[in-house]
């Protein structure tokens, strides 16, 4: 489970340096490798054919540059995430889960329940029932609780389920921080919790999940789940491996 959890952080940050990422990667690299470039540009705007030369300069070299660097990065980047799972988070007053089976998405909101003020439920079409079990389980614990139903149309697209949890981290209502906020990237699909996880690289968002439920542990027929684990990455210490 430890790995498996570990594995998402590590190709949510990958899938930056993703093939199917090459130009989003190559616009943040011209913009940043275009600075450097400024200088040389202006230079040769004052010599013969210079605007001409200057185009060639300010697009290809950027793009020269960063596609050298791309090639060279793209299968080093190391991302040290610590996964602790005898220690549970602290509790939030915000949470954003994805849709779940019963059991662990009920578990991941009533852990956090006494601080709890604000909660999101990201589902699908097909998972709308789970949801709203979710959200009026939540309601009948904690009549004060704010739930919010988040629609995505794809369980299997990794950038729609980015975007909104983006844009749930955009318009956190008012006395609501990031950090007070945990995000639970237990439910949906591999793809949908690489979304969450690429939300959420971010010093200041936090990230959890519930792990795999025991089958009635206790004999009166109710499955149950372990309680929530914290993943933290530790920002200071990312890196870049670089080959010859």
């Amino acid at each position: 489970m430890k790995s498996t959890h570990s594995d998402i952080i590590q190709n949510a940050f990958k899938a930056l340096f993703s093939e199917r990422n090459i130009m989003l990667f190559l616009v943040v690299g011209v913009l940043c490798v275009d600075l450097a470039t400024s200088s040389i540009y202006d230079f040769i705007l004052y010599i013969r054919y210079g605007k001409l030369i200057a185009l060639a300069v300010g697009v290809g070299l950027p793009l020269l540059a960063w596609a050298y660097l791309y090639r060279r990065i793209k299968r080093s980047i190391y991302l040290p995430v610590h996964v602790d799972e005898d220690k549970q988070p602290e509790k939030y007053k915000g949470l954003i889960v994805l849709t779940s089976r019963e059991v662990p998405c009920r578990t991941a909101i009533d852990f956090h329940l006494p601080k709890l003020e604000h909660c999101w439920i990201i589902h699908t079409d097909e998972s709308a029932s789970e949801a709203k079990t979710a959200g009026s389980h939540a309601k009948n614990a904690k009549s004060t609780l704010t739930v919010q139903m988040v629609k995505i149309s794809s369980i299997d697209d990794v950038y729609e389920t980015m975007e909104k949890v983006q844009e749930i981290y955009n318009t956190l209502p008012d006395g609501l921080s990031e950090q007070d906020v945990i995000a639970d990237f237990t439910g949906l699909t591999k793809n949908a919790s690489v979304g969450m996880v690429l939300a959420c690289l971010s010093p200041d968002r936090r990230l959890q999940y519930v792990k795999k439920e025991d089958s009635d542990t206790v004999g009166d027929g109710i499955a149950r789940s372990h309680p929530p684990v914290e993943v933290k990455i530790t920002w200071g210490d990312i890196g870049v491996r670089t080959t010859s």
